[in-house]
């Protein structure tokens, strides 16, 4: 999505994306949200705490909150709960204390030096005929020194004394923070917070945003965000919060991104993080403050430990331990996308970050999250309850093709169902399609199938359904775009292992609002994914596009060297994924004759031949420019496995004419896997039951072989 979209999706209501997930975008007034914090009352009123302004370290970042009132849909509006013109506050945490009392911790810093931060302790109350907060008496906690910082959730030590984690920003003197010298503790007050004293984390050196959590057997457990970026660290406490042993590694993976934990109601610990860490990914940026233009020329502080910043931060998953933490084997992806974090930008659309996230269970067992999306927004999802049990372990590759129904109106209900009619039991048992229950059984109704769509039906409401046959309307528009959101989040989710659309319409798509060339930017943009390319296989012949729904004359701009050269790359890799142990590859010219020395234009040398030298260099066996009169029969004759088309219907004619039917929409790149059928929503022959669904079955065909290949990889 771009900042743009993100913007206009920030209304607070919330969105039931599938059958178990929902989702929301909070409200704000503001381009920059950050660091979100859930609390749940008794009354099972959720508020939401982040903080907000332009830019973090700015003096105009101050803290924000929402609430959500039970059984509503959507947020309440953003509320500004401080208000401090010369300073940047940050990381808010809610508390709410024992004997009664609610307070408001957070940060208040100079811009970006952290190590001189202060921690204001503010009274927080809601009235709850509108659920207004207000804040009452404040101040700072002065007693402790400068540099503290504050993310983790306040607990109670055994002797009800309140345990509110720190990280020390230590100040070096004479020379910038950056995070080197930052150490763990606790700020422990015996007097309700009347005063507060510190005690430190043996060894922490790098571990911060600790997160405690009570474990079943009366120890406590406490996990670490990590400066160096390598691991989730963990410590416990066996003596009821007094002490706490030396951070040591966990099984996480850490990028030095903010990280929560919680137990669930089974006794799991559920940590949510970034599964990604500097070994990683080679991105690197100077420092977390290095955009502001507050003036400041000393240099970065030296020893300590050595702090990675800007590696990647996604995807996003929740991960389950029933051995106190040690281990997690059980790996939930909640978000997958770039994760870019170069930059703090959140309105020029360079940062991709799916970060800073909270977790709460609900006492009816549902998963309540909260993180940062791109910086522009905090984002909310619900999982329903039984989440925790859904086999979701990086390792477990499900098997079930999701079928997205397409658009209400045209051909794909009844394609789909009779697909479905068609298929073994086992096959049968190993597919859902998302869509319209009742439109289906209109479909069904039309073709005359026998099938049982019980089980089989992912059902998402549509308004008025089953809709008029072959009617253009935002409503079908609508429909089909969210049948396939909930499929790409469970798709995100491993809850099924490859979608496989029928035919959207684009018009109907746009009048619903949502603005798409198409299947394969829909999907890039709901994956926050930086690029996607087409391939269209058949039994013998295949071709990946370099572009697609372009003009002719942006097609040839876009035909780069450095775009021809990834292009050839994905479709290496996807038939090295789905079987060839090494293809064969050609690239297809743009100019007549490849322009003939030049005499029909310079692009075939200048852009193409580059590519095409490199991907050789790299041990791809891949041959061109060849002329694009010749080289599609050459491959269909057997000399070549794939073809790089440069735009769209240089790849699209020989495909289509020799394989209409049966050729198959492969989305390459994508985090997710994807296929599709080749052709329209059919408007003119929709619920007439004489639509041909041999399209669709090439494509359930091929993305079981993907699921397969999945399964083989992993």
């Amino acid at each position: 999505m771009s900042p743009d979209e993100i913007a206009a999706s920030m209304t607070g209501q919330i969105r039931q994306v599938s059958t178990t997930r929902a989702e929301a975008f909070l409200p704000s007034p503001v381009v920059q949200n950050h660091a979100a914090f859930l609390h749940l009352f008794k009354d099972g009123t959720l508020l939401c705490a982040w903080f907000a302004g332009s830019l973090e370290g700015k003096s105009d970042i101050s803290i924000h909150a929402s609430i959500l009132a039970p059984g509503a849909q959507v947020w309440g509006a953003p509320q500004k709960l401080s208000h401090d013109p010369d300073h940047s506050e940050q990381n808010p945490v809610i508390f709410a204390a024992p004997g009664g009392g609610l307070f408001l911790f957070h940060t208040s810093q100079p811009a970006g030096n952290q190590d001189q931060c202060r921690i204001r302790m503010a009274a927080l109350s809601r009235n709850l005929a509108d659920n207004r907060l207000t804040l009452g008496e404040a101040r700072y906690l002065d007693e402790l020194p400068r540099g503290c910082f504050v993310r983790g959730p306040v607990i109670l030590r055994d002797d009800g004394a309140w345990l509110l984690p720190l990280f020390l920003c230590v100040p070096q003197p004479g020379m910038r923070w950056i995070g080197s010298h930052d150490l763990a503790a606790v700020a422990v007050s015996t007097n309700q917070g009347a005063s507060w004293q510190i005690e430190s984390v043996p060894d922490s050196l790098g571990s911060v945003h600790m997160s405690p959590v009570a474990l079943p057997d009366g120890t406590r457990a406490a996990f670490y965000r990590r400066r160096q970026a390598d691991a989730v660290h963990r410590s416990v406490s066996t003596d009821g919060g007094y002490h706490w042993s030396a951070p040591e590694p966990t099984d996480l993976p850490n990028n030095n991104s903010s990280i929560a934990a919680t137990r669930i109601a089974d006794g799991r610990v559920a940590v949510i993080c970034n599964l990604a860490s500097a070994a990683d990914s080679a991105a690197r940026r100077q420092s977390l403050y290095d955009e502001l233009d507050a003036p400041d020329d000393r240099p970065d502080a030296q020893g300590g430990c050595q702090p990675v910043w800007g590696v990647p931060r996604a995807p996003l998953a929740v991960c389950l331990s029933a051995d106190g933490g040690q281990t997690f084997p059980q790996r939930i992806i909640i978000e997958d996308g770039p994760g870019t974090c170069l930059s703090n930008n959140s309105t020029d659309g360079h940062n991709r970050e799916l970060s800073y996230p909270w977790i709460l269970e609900g006492p009816d067992g549902s998963l309540h999250i909260a993180y940062t999306y791109h910086r522009r927004a905090i984002k909310y999802v619900r999982l329903a309850p039984g989440w925790a049990s859904q086999p979701n372990d990086e390792n477990d590759m499900s098997e079930i093709i999701g079928i997205t129904m397409g658009d209400p109106a045209g051909v794909g209900p009844e394609i789909s169902v009779k697909a479905l009619a068609e298929m073994s039991p086992e096959d049968r048992a190993r597919t859902r399609i998302y869509g319209n229950r009742a439109t289906l059984e209109a479909a069904k109704a039309a073709i005359g199938a026998l099938v049982d769509l019980e089980g089989a039906v992912v059902d998402l409401p549509v308004e008025g359904a089953p809709l008029p046959w072959g009617k253009l309307s935002p409503v079908a528009g609508d429909a089909a775009f969210r049948f396939i959101e909930a499929a790409v989040r469970d798709a995100e989710g491993g809850r099924i292992g490859c979608i496989v659309t029928a035919p959207i319409n684009k018009e109907a798509l746009n009048l619903a609002g949502h603005h798409y060339d198409g299947h394969t930017g829909m999907l890039r943009a709901l994956t926050s994914s930086k690029a996607a390319y087409m391939l269209l296989a058949s039994e013998r012949l295949k071709v990946i596009h370099v572009s697609t729904h372009v003009s002719l004359q942006d097609a040839i701009r876009r035909a780069t060297t450095e775009r021809v050269l990834a292009t050839i790359r994905a479709g290496h890799a996807h038939l090295r994924r789905i079987g060839y142990d090494a293809p064969r590859i050609a690239v297809a010219g743009i100019n007549p004759h490849c322009g003939e020395n030049g005499l029909f234009g310079s692009e075939d040398d200048a852009q193409l031949a580059p590519a095409v030298a490199q991907a050789r260099a790299e041990g791809i066996d891949v041959q061109g420019p060849i002329s694009a009169d010749t080289v599609f029969h050459r491959a269909y004759s057997g000399a070549f496995d794939l073809v790089v088309a440069q735009y769209h219907d240089q790849g699209h004619i020989p495909i289509k004419l020799v394989a209409f039917d049966t050729a198959v929409n492969v989305s390459v790149e994508l985090p997710i896997d994807r296929t599709s059928v080749d052709h329209g929503t059919a408007f003119d022959i929709a619920g007439k039951g004489i639509a041909d669904h041999s399209n669709m079955n090439s494509a359930i065909a091929y993305a079981r072989k993907l699921v397969a290949g999945k399964r083989t990889m992993s």
